[in-house]
C-alpha cells in the first residue's frame, strides 16, 4: 500500500509541477480602451470664375410693328463645387436673380442643387440660364443697377434634437 500511496503522490506532484510551469509560461491577455473622438469637420462650397454679359444693342430686331424684340443672352453660370467634410448630409442650392428695369431670367427656380454626404463631394459644371432684356424697358441712367445674381445658399435639412 505504502508503494501506491507514493507512487500516487509522486504522479500528483508531478502534474501539479508541470501546470504551474505552463502557468508560469503564460500572459494573461489585458486590454485597455482608448477613447476615439470624431471632431466635425465643416462643408465648403465654391464657385468657379463667370465671364460678363454683354447685350449688345446693335442686335435688336424689330417686329412687324416696329417694336423691338426682347434682347436675349445665354449665361453659363459658375461651376459649384461642394466638398463635405462635416457629419452628415449637406445641400447646397444655387439661386439666381436679375435686377434692373426690363432684365429678367427666363428660367422658373433658376440654378441648381448640389447635394453631398458626409465625406463626399459634388461638382457642377454646365448649368446654364438664359438671360433676357427688354430694350424699351431699359434705363441708361441707372446702368450700374443692372446685375444678374447667383447666390449659394445651405438649406441642409435640420433633424430637431429630441
Amino acid at each position: 500500500m505504502k508503494k501506491i500511496t507514493l507512487v500516487t503522490i509522486l504522479t500528483l506532484t508531478a502534474t501539479a509541477l508541470s501546470f504551474s510551469t505552463v502557468k508560469a509560461n503564460t500572459i494573461e491577455p489585458t486590454s485597455t480602451d482608448v477613447a476615439v473622438t470624431a471632431i466635425e469637420g465643416e462643408a465648403t462650397f465654391n464657385f468657379g470664375s463667370v465671364s460678363p454679359l454683354n447685350l449688345n444693342f446693335s442686335d435688336i430686331t424689330f417686329d412687324q410693328a416696329g417694336s423691338a424684340n426682347t434682347l436675349t443672352e445665354e449665361l453659363p453660370l459658375p461651376t459649384g463645387s461642394l466638398e463635405n467634410r462635416s457629419f452628415g448630409e449637406t445641400t447646397v442650392e444655387v439661386s439666381v436673380t436679375a435686377s434692373g428695369a426690363g432684365l429678367t431670367i427666363s428660367e422658373e427656380n433658376a440654378g441648381y442643387t448640389l447635394t453631398a454626404q458626409q465625406g463626399t463631394s459634388a461638382t457642377q459644371t454646365d448649368a446654364k440660364v438664359t438671360v433676357n432684356l427688354d430694350p424699351l424697358l431699359y434705363d441708361n441712367e441707372a446702368k450700374d443697377d443692372y446685375k444678374v445674381t447667383v447666390t449659394a445658399t445651405e438649406v441642409t435639412p435640420q433633424t430637431p434634437e429630441s
